[in-house]
């Protein structure tokens, strides 16, 4: 991970960015050393894939609404576990956690808790978006 510096994007010297990759309660929001790895070492190819994945995600977020909004619960188990596996691929640790918990959740559980944990995943989203968006800018 050292490789991945201020000219490459390491958001690990930067105070804003560390407290936002900082352990939560699920994890990391976004473990970059992790990512690194997964991609082979390849850290212009994480930049692609993350940014694959931020275009992609608003998409697979609305996916997920409408299947709940339409009590639909195998698409909306469909959709969660989408998000859980291309967060995996990211290291998103948060976002993964939470959409796991709804995949787990999609085939019997209380419509409004399931609501409540999609709520929970969109904040989630959000702080890796801003955690994504300092580790490509650098």
């Amino acid at each position: 991970m050292d490789s991945w510096n201020k000219d490459h994007g390491n958001v690990s010297g930067d105070g804003e960015a560390r407290e936002i990759v900082a352990e939560a309660e699920c994890g990391q929001v976004l473990d970059l050393e992790k990512a690194v790895y997964q991609m082979g070492g390849d850290e212009d190819l994480l930049k692609e894939v993350l940014q694959i994945f931020m275009d992609d995600m608003p998409r697979k977020l609305y996916e997920l609404h409408n299947a709940c909004e339409s009590r639909d619960r195998e698409r909306m188990r469909r959709a969660a576990h989408s998000i859980k596996g291309a967060s995996a691929n990211i290291a998103a640790e948060c976002v993964q956690a939470v959409a796991l918990e709804i995949e787990k959740m999609a085939p019997e559980a209380d419509l409004d808790s399931i609501g409540e944990r999609i709520n929970t995943l969109e904040a989630e989203m959000s702080k890796l978006e801003t955690a994504i968006d300092l580790a490509v800018s650098r």
